[in-house]
């Protein structure tokens, strides 16, 4: 396994030139070598690079994976394919369906003051390192790029809008087009509400902190508590075979979450409309 100039590993035969190889690599033909001769000698050539996020655990699990991709290939290339009478089945079957009818319907649109440009505009200067995106969970470079040579990046709102509808508090409404006083409007919509993530990881974070209250409770206590910039995601808790993984925040951007959040909820009440003197009371 080697290190491609991202610090990601691949397999000999995937470098597919020297240009695509870690810099500490380029100039030193004998760890290159030493790279393809084993695990021992794998080790050896890892100290001399120094690459310190790369434990030895990690030549162990890039084996396993080989070994279950080398699996998964003869289980494909060992299927058979289906029948003439399966064939001839299933399009039988097909022909035989009702088509459905699609009719149009509404769709239901939130009202939104900021556009996904201010969004990314604002977390690229973070997570937008040496000319890649870089996920917030797993911190690798976005798995691939779009037809225009871009990083294919998402993003995801940290506290979600049904969340804060149960508790009583909007995330995006403005206070001019409030249906009723009594609304609470606590959190404006700002790009720094918002955190840069691969496909996987922006799943991973909607499955198990986006769509579970009690976890955004968690996030919100995290967020106006703590003075860490790394978020744990407790997936273990609700499944024991996905292992715990964090969000990391640069510290201008956490800082700014806790300043915006700080400054309109107090204690779930919104301070948006009131003076800096009540908002300090407020505050003590």
């Amino acid at each position: 396994w080697v290190p491609d100039r991202e610090g990601v590993f691949h397999r000999v035969e995937e470098i597919k030139s020297v240009g695509h190889l870690h810099r500490s690599l380029v100039p030193n033909a004998s760890v290159l070598a030493a790279l393809s001769k084993g695990s021992q000698r794998v080790k050896e050539a890892l100290k001399m690079i120094q690459l310190e996020n790369v434990p030895d655990i990690k030549i162990v699990e890039l084996r396993e994976q080989e070994q279950q991709r080398q699996e998964f290939d003869s289980f494909l290339d060992e299927s058979g394919g289906a029948s003439q009478r399966r064939r001839t089945r299933t399009a039988k079957i097909s022909r035989g369906k009702k088509r459905r009818k699609r009719g149009e319907r509404p769709r239901k649109v939130r009202i939104s003051k900021i556009s996904p440009d201010d969004v990314f505009r604002y977390l690229e200067s973070y997570y937008r390192y040496e000319d890649r995106w870089r996920c917030q969970v797993c911190r690798y470079p976005m798995p691939f790029q779009k037809r225009d040579k871009l990083d294919w990046c998402e993003k995801h709102e940290l506290l979600s809008g049904s969340w804060a509808a149960k508790r009583g508090f909007s995330l995006s409404v403005p206070a001019e087009e409030r249906e009723s006083e009594e609304e609470l409007i606590a959190l404006p919509e700002e790009p720094s509400l918002h955190i840069a993530l691969c496909p996987a990881c922006n799943r991973f974070f909607q499955e198990y902190v986006a769509t579970i209250d009690e976890e955004q409770d968690r996030l919100l206590r995290w967020i106006l508590e703590e003075d860490s910039s790394k978020f744990e995601i407790c997936s273990a808790k609700r499944n024991e075979r996905q292992p715990n993984r964090w969000v990391f925040f640069h510290q201008k951007h956490i800082d700014d979450v806790r300043e915006i959040v700080g400054a309109n909820l107090v204690e779930g009440v919104a301070v948006s409309s009131i003076d800096e003197q009540s908002r300090s009371d407020l505050k003590q």
